[in-house]
């Protein structure tokens, strides 16, 4: 057998890696033998007698003949491109991979996976979702008060972080709708800093408070409703004397401490 060039290699090998791309194996073992192989041709690198005699063994195979469900997998991929199953994307994305490259699900990903279609026709159904005024009002909130997290609670609660970040570019205009999950992820994560602002507050106008200046309790009166500040703390405004302050309701008392 004639000894193969290293372009004619680099040839088949690139169409190889198309191929199974278009089948969608980019997770198979093989499919990353093929990118590694190539990334050492096109930089000058020499395959050992082992790598050059499995490339060609693959390129001589061509891309596998995978057993799987077209039909699911197309099901699936049509999930993925419905506005509103925005927030859903990427783990159905994880689904068709596994699928395409015949794997089987297991009882639990199965399960997940039909709650996630059917949500999927629900959405049909009754069209993406849409926020009211008083949620986007309460979305826009969520996303000021999302500044007084530490970085260690988004670390540790990432499905809200993901949340809050769809939520933000939603309010901010950078996408054009936002999926329910997120919502509720997010106001549910934020129910009680949410009551306190829009139907509990502390304190209310017209109340008359104790206010810690340092080491001394001085009588304040509560001026208006309570707002988030830019460092997403929610502060009242108290008239002391001549003086407006905004403070958190850990610097007001409603009764004189000693």
């Amino acid at each position: 057998m004639p000894r193969k060039s290293r372009d004619l290699r680099m040839s088949q090998t690139l169409s190889l890696i198309e191929n199974y791309e278009k089948s969608n194996l980019s997770l198979d073992y093989r499919y990353k033998f093929l990118v590694d192989a190539i990334r050492r041709l096109q930089a000058g690198k020499t395959l050992t007698t082992r790598q050059r005699s499995w490339l060609d063994s693959l390129i001589e195979e061509g891309a596998p003949e995978i057993k799987r469900d077209n039909m699911l997998i197309e099901k699936i991929r049509e999930a993925m491109e419905l506005r509103g199953m925005e927030h859903r994307a990427s783990v159905l994305r994880d689904f068709v991979n596994r699928l395409s490259c015949g794997r089987e699900l297991s009882p639990k990903q199965t399960t997940f996976l039909s709650g996630m279609l059917k949500e999927a026709d629900d959405i049909r159904e009754r069209g993406p979702y849409e926020p009211t005024d008083s949620e986007k009002i309460r979305l826009s909130q969520c996303v000021m008060l999302g500044e007084g997290y530490s970085s260690m609670y988004w670390q540790t609660h990432p499905g809200t972080a993901r949340a809050l970040r769809a939520v933000r570019e939603w309010i901010e205009g950078n996408s054009e709708s936002i999926d329910e999950w997120s919502a509720n992820k997010i106001t549910s994560a934020m129910a009680s800093k949410l009551r306190e602002l829009n139907e509990s507050p502390y304190a209310s106008s017209g109340d008359l408070v104790w206010v810690k200046i340092e080491d001394t309790m001085i009588t304040g009166v509560v001026s208006g409703t309570p707002e988030v500040c830019e460092r997403g703390e929610i502060k009242y405004p108290v008239l002391t004397g001549s003086e407006l302050l905004m403070l958190t309701k850990a610097r007001l008392a409603k009764r004189k401490t000693r």
